[in-house]
């Protein structure tokens, strides 16, 4: 069998971010304690609405939340 070199997290993200499910990204900048900036998200206002963002670093690691919000005037 051949060797991937790509690990089985690795292949969910491609396989999610290419079926438009997942979107692997990180913040670029301090929100405050309910919203966050990330400037790499393309869409307009609300577009984002719906989706989940799952926290992967302290002091929220593992913290899954809902997308109330989005405001592309903030990016």
């Amino acid at each position: 069998m051949p060797v991937q070199g790509r690990t089985r997290k690795q292949l969910r993200q491609s396989i999610g971010y290419n079926l438009g499910a997942v979107y692997v990204s990180s913040t670029s900048g301090s929100g405050d304690t309910t919203s966050l900036i990330d400037n790499t998200l393309i869409g307009g206002d609300d577009n984002w609405i719906g989706y989940h963002v799952l926290f992967t670093a302290s002091p929220n690691e593992g913290v899954l939340s809902r997308v109330s919000d989005f405001d592309e005037g903030d990016t």
